[in-house]
């Protein structure tokens, strides 16, 4: 059973999902992975210490030291 979340992307378009909300410049590697910088506002970075999933929504933030999905 595929989740709502990749059935979703599947119509639209990660792109279309996070891009907007994120601000991603840049395709994900083969594993669905795409580095950025953190979309935290009170973190003020500029250098790609924040990774996304598109396949699967999980992120992780790398100053924060935590994830989610």
């Amino acid at each position: 059973m595929r989740s709502e979340l990749s059935r979703e992307l599947e119509r639209i378009g990660w792109e279309e999902v996070y891009g907007r909300q994120l601000n991603i410049s840049g395709t994900p590697n083969a594993k669905g992975e795409i580095r950025l910088a953190s979309p935290f506002p009170y973190l003020r970075d500029r250098r790609p210490s924040f990774s996304l999933n598109v396949v699967t929504g999980l992120w992780y933030c790398f100053i924060q030291g935590r994830g989610g999905d």
